[in-house]
């Protein structure tokens, strides 16, 4: 199996925002993967009071960015 593409999702704070990263590399036949990159700054912060409710939250606003 080769690996064709790859997302990746960087999350950062400040005491009261969180900015959510997603860029993505990669390319299939001739179709360049490698087109999204962008930043997001929200003015609250995921929730953190479990792993599933934090990661379901930045997943849900990464791919409101794609």
């Amino acid at each position: 199996m080769s690996r064709i593409g790859k997302i990746t999702i960087f999350v950062s704070k400040t005491a009261n925002q969180q900015q959510i990263s997603v860029r993505t590399t990669g390319q299939r036949g001739a179709t360049l993967l490698n087109t999204i990159s962008s930043d997001v700054k929200y003015n609250s912060q995921s929730p953190f009071d479990t792993a599933h409710n934090f990661w379901t939250d930045v997943l849900t606003k990464a791919l409101t960015q794609i």
